[in-house]
């Protein structure tokens, strides 16, 4: 059997982002966030001489349950449920102006096979509604 994890992320864009409303929102953990125009920092924490050209916001799927590593559809329901919590609609409710579910699976090696998932109708749904693009990646 191959050994796989699997990430999804909500990622959302915008120059007049409301990401600390949005993230409140979608009750999700944050992995990223920056407002437009702050300064951005380097991974030491110092200052990279550059400012943010637009608002972002990202949030994973898998919450803290590491049981979630490898359950996509376990990740999906997670998704679906904060897109249901929203307030309104992205761009007029949270200043969004672009947004992405990001869909990462890491093998271990490369075979084939695994993982099998589906996606809830209702998530896709959600996605056209919010106007939310897919982004699927795998990676060895």
């Amino acid at each position: 059997m191959t050994e796989y994890e699997f990430s999804a992320e909500l990622v959302f864009w915008g120059d007049a982002l409301d990401s600390k409303r949005l993230a409140d929102d979608l009750h999700l953990t944050v992995t990223q966030s920056r407002v437009k125009g702050e300064p951005l920092r380097r991974p030491d924490g110092t200052d990279s001489g550059s400012v943010a050209k637009t608002g972002m916001l990202s949030c994973e799927c898998s919450s803290q349950d590491a049981s979630l590593r490898r359950d996509p559809e376990g990740q999906l329901r997670v998704a679906l449920g904060a897109l249901k919590r929203l307030a309104g609609p992205l761009r007029k409710t949270y200043g969004v102006a672009d947004a992405e579910l990001q869909i990462n699976v890491y093998y271990r090696d490369k075979t084939g096979g695994d993982p099998d998932f589906m996606f809830p109708s209702e998530l896709l749904d959600l996605l056209v509604q919010h106007r939310i693009e897919l982004r699927i990646t795998v990676l060895p």
